[in-house]
């Protein structure tokens, strides 16, 4: 039998890899034979970590969009001190990772996915409050305050991805990390 933290070793490993097929595939190409190839599994052992093709999918969206949340407040919490870099690096960040991007927006609008992606977003909201809870304590700003950010943050974040438009995305952030946080 194997220790719990091997298994979810094992298996962060295997959403990574299913992410990361699921990105270069595209929601409707995707196939359990993409993933068996992607992870070197046979289909049977993808069958002892998820129910359906539908778990992987739904849990590989929330490992990517959780490895991204990650990356995104872990670059805003190290250049906490330099608006300037923020504002510059953030959207060539985004834009690096958009087509990953591009999937969690298509998985949370998707008809067969979208409720599931409401649930998943619950989980989201949660982090949110506690990346606010931490950067108000590094900005000395209210928490409530540092929320509206993070939500017209991501609702930005949404609107470049979609459109591509990374101008718009570079002027947004800049507008609300200086307009909120510049002036502290």
């Amino acid at each position: 039998m194997r220790k719990p933290a091997d298994g979810e070793l094992r298996k962060e490993e295997i959403l990574a890899k299913c992410f990361k097929i699921l990105v270069a595939r595209g929601l409707e190409k995707i196939s359990i034979r993409d993933f068996t190839n992607a992870t070197g599994l046979p289909s049977s052992s993808l069958y002892y970590w998820f129910r359906d093709k539908d778990e992987i999918i739904l849990d590989a969206t929330e490992y990517g969009m959780n490895s991204i949340i990650s990356l995104l407040f872990k670059y805003a919490s190290s250049h906490i001190n330099n608006i300037k870099d923020m504002c510059d690096g953030f959207p060539k960040l985004i834009k690096e990772h958009s087509a990953e991007l591009k999937i969690i927006i298509q998985m949370a609008t998707s008809p067969m996915y979208g409720s599931s992606a409401v649930e998943m977003s619950e989980k989201f909201a949660n982090f949110y409050d506690e990346y606010a809870i931490e950067l108000s304590k590094q900005l000395s700003q209210p928490k409530e305050k540092i929320r509206i950010i993070i939500d017209l943050f991501v609702s930005s974040i949404i609107d470049g991805v979609i459109w591509d438009d990374w101008d718009k995305l570079s002027s947004e952030i800049d507008f609300l990390l200086n307009m909120f946080i510049g002036n502290r």
